[in-house]
């Protein structure tokens, strides 16, 4: 059992439970030192350890801090454990209130990923037909200047017949 010598109902709690001093060994301990915080502050953590991920250790060491800062103003072990205990009960609640949230953001963003995926088809689908575009731009270029010289020889020859013609037609 543990008790807090600082709780303003200390002397009246001891008054009306006689039995603590006269049937149980009392161990006076003002304080844990910080290796027993730590202990305890894993020990009390450990269930959460995976949805808290990689930020575990420095969360424990925040708790740390904050339980040191409060020491001067008196805090106890039991002030630390009524402090683990408020985190655990503060972060479940935000991994309740957030989990249809996050399972909303999660399937948003699978359907980006399928977006991304199709864009990306796309594009190598478009740059492919590109290619292809400009093959066939150069292949009618080609044909075009082929049309072009063949008619420019039919119009030469044209010449040279309607020129022959009216040297014939003088002869």
């Amino acid at each position: 059992m543990s008790v807090d010598y600082t709780h303003p109902k200390f002397i009246q709690n001891c008054a009306s439970n006689p039995a603590l001093f006269s049937k149980c060994n009392i161990i006076w301990c003002e304080g844990w030192n910080k290796e027993a915080l730590l202990t305890v502050a894993k020990n009390e953590l450990t269930d959460m350890s995976a949805q808290i991920g990689k930020s575990f250790d420095q969360i424990i060491a925040s708790v740390l801090i904050i339980h040191g800062s409060a020491q001067t103003l008196g805090a106890s072990p039991l002030a630390f454990m009524n402090l683990l205990h408020a985190f655990k009960q503060i972060f479940n609640k935000i991994v309740q209130t957030s989990g249809g949230q996050s399972k909303h953001l999660l399937a948003g963003l699978e359907k980006l990923e399928e977006a991304r995926t199709t864009v990306d088809e796309l594009s190598r689908d478009a740059a492919a037909q590109k290619i292809q575009l400009n093959h066939s731009k150069a292949e009618a270029n080609a044909a075009l200047v082929e049309i072009t010289k063949s008619m420019e020889q039919k119009a030469e020859r044209k010449q040279e017949v309607e020129a022959l013609s009216a040297k014939c037609a003088e002869d």
